[in-house]
């Protein structure tokens, strides 16, 4: 049947996502999570440590000196965990 005159047709229902789909998007999205969010927060984290070693006097510009010294392990653990995490 023709539809009415002054009235558009309705499409057609978007086809649900897959659980493969919304498993590979979520896990794109939970390693994009983790990675920001360690690099956010490694050179926090790491100034953070430099203040609690006892006995060793620091300058500010040696607190702030190489943030990023070793996030390459909190990388490499922290990305599959993320992926996993919001693939499920």
């Amino acid at each position: 049947r023709p539809p009415r005159r002054g009235r558009k047709p309705t499409a057609a229902p978007a086809a649900p996502a897959s659980a493969l789909r919304e498993s590979l998007t979520g896990s794109v999205a939970g390693a994009a999570v983790s990675t920001v969010k360690t690099l956010v927060k490694y050179p926090l984290d790491t100034v953070a440590v430099r203040l609690q070693v006892p006995a060793a006097r620091r300058t500010f510009a040696e607190l702030l000196a190489d943030p990023y010294s070793g996030v390459v392990g909190p990388l490499a653990g922290g990305i599959p965990s993320g992926a996993g995490f919001f693939a499920v």
